[in-house]
């Protein structure tokens, strides 16, 4: 387990100093990149699972999306002739 989380750590880090050189701003020094790689390093787990979650959330939003859904009005004719001022709730 040990190894699986170093090897993720190495992985992490590695990127982040890649996006830190690339996307950091040229003003901030380079103990901000270190800190910014360390961190990534250290934390990669957590955003592991931050990245599942996301995918996760993508695909439930996409079947959500091409889901087949009933149409109401046309499976429920018996309140048609309901005004819709009466279905709603007004507390």
């Amino acid at each position: 387990m040990l190894i699986i989380y170093l090897c993720g750590a190495l992985a992490t880090a590695l990127a982040g100093m890649g996006g830190a050189i690339r996307f950091s701003d040229p003003r901030t020094g380079p103990r901000t990149q270190v800190a910014v790689v360390v961190m990534a390093g250290v934390f990669w787990p957590v955003v592991a699972i931050g990245a599942l979650q996301a995918v996760g959330m993508l695909l439930l939003a996409n079947w959500m999306r091409t889901a087949p859904t009933a149409d109401v009005a046309a499976t429920d004719a018996s309140d048609a002739d309901v005004p819709t001022s009466e279905l709603l709730f007004t507390g």
